[in-house]
């Protein structure tokens, strides 16, 4: 995988994603069309105590999942956003990670 690099990459900041199973079942499930959903910084607004956080939310298929530390918790991911695709670095037990918006060459 060859990854474009620039001097201005931009990262986003996952603050609300998938769980484990939902991640592995959107790779599993790629074929029907099976989406994602990542909410991301920077416009995260409390709108009630008790848990909603908003944000920008988008839309992904999983391309690919690897191990990212042995935790079983960590992931690499590669996903595909309106025919593009793009790395991002993700936690399932905390829900959290980085997606980096230089898209990625074929």
């Amino acid at each position: 995988m060859e990854v474009v690099m620039t001097n201005q990459e931009t990262r986003k900041i996952i603050v609300a994603g998938p769980s484990r199973e939902q991640l592995f079942d959107a790779l599993r499930l790629r074929h029907e069309g099976r989406k994602i959903s990542f909410t991301v910084e920077p416009m995260i607004l409390q709108t009630n105590p008790q848990f909603k956080v908003k944000g920008e939310v988008f839309d992904a298929f999983i391309e690919s999942i690897q191990v990212e530390d042995g935790s079983g918790n960590s992931w690499n991911l590669v996903l595909n956003m309106l025919g593009k695709r793009h790395r991002v670095y993700f936690n399932t037990l905390s829900r959290t990670g980085t997606l980096y918006v230089v898209p990625l060459l074929r």
